[in-house]
């Protein structure tokens, strides 16, 4: 689910399918959670995975996202689970319409906010006094948990580029919550792991589907450095894949973290 990158980002490839290779780690920022009858807000809801997972277990859900296209897949994946969700266009940057929710969800989404403290603002802004946030993000130090130090080498600039891992890692989330006043109340780290051909598979699908990925690798073929990215990235990955009958599988740590007024 996502934003931070501007919607034209998130239109490339088919986030349908990325997304599905961590839905669950995604719905996870549910488990534990009584949902029958609440209020539920998702927010950059991407193709639907938390948002029909919340419809199912009996919540009514209003969820968001800055991308037509994901809400078209998410509004088709709803019908065929049988159950209802008002879909929105809108973004993590403004929630000034949305309040009263019981449980204000993202998974993977207000990880791309350029401002998290601010964002955290606006997601406690729609909740109903004793609600809850709940977030999943990618962990840090994980397989998706930040560049690689031979990556920073090879291009320095990617370090003054925006931590999309805030949210992963307990030190930082609490740094971020700081000066609203909060602390987390839980937090918790977990993975989940995916199946691929091979890590040049998982490359080639990243690339073709995953458009934040397909964006930075048509950037680093115009410096003529995707050769060496590729390499850089096949020994970082490598080192989160265990070999089966079928090729490999990728363990994607992640964070599950909560917080309210």
């Amino acid at each position: 689910m996502g934003e931070g990158s501007g919607e034209s980002v998130w239109e490339r490839g088919d986030y349908g399918i990325v997304g599905d290779w961590f839905a669950d780690a995604s719905r996870a920022c549910l488990g534990g959670l009584e949902l029958d009858g609440a209020r539920v807000l998702d927010v950059a809801c991407g193709t639907g995975a938390v948002a029909i997972e919340a419809a199912r277990r009996g919540a009514s859900v209003v969820a968001v996202d800055i991308t037509p296209r994901m809400l078209d897949v998410a509004r088709a994946r709803a019908a065929d689970a049988g159950v209802e969700v008002d879909w929105r266009l809108g973004s993590f940057d403004d929630l000034s319409a949305y309040a009263d929710f019981d449980v204000v969800s993202s998974a993977f989404g207000v990880i791309f906010a350029d401002d998290p403290t601010g964002t955290c603002g606006q997601l406690l802004g729609a909740l109903t006094a004793g609600g809850t946030v709940t977030l999943s993000a990618w962990a840090r130090g994980g397989a998706f948990g930040g560049p690689p130090q031979a990556l920073l080498e090879l291009i320095p600039a990617l370090a003054d580029a925006p931590d999309r891992l805030r949210f992963g890692a307990l030190d930082s989330l609490t740094e971020v919550l700081a000066p609203l006043t909060l602390a987390p109340s839980h937090f918790e780290r977990a993975a989940v792991e995916v199946p691929f051909a091979s890590v040049d598979d998982l490359i080639a699908q990243l690339v073709r589907y995953s458009g934040p990925w397909a964006a930075a690798f048509e950037s680093f073929e115009d410096a003529g450095l995707r050769a060496r990215v590729e390499a850089i990235m096949r020994d970082h990955l490598s080192s989160f894949t265990t070999p089966d009958a079928d090729g490999v599988r990728l363990e994607l740590a992640y964070a599950v973290s909560r917080f309210g007024e």
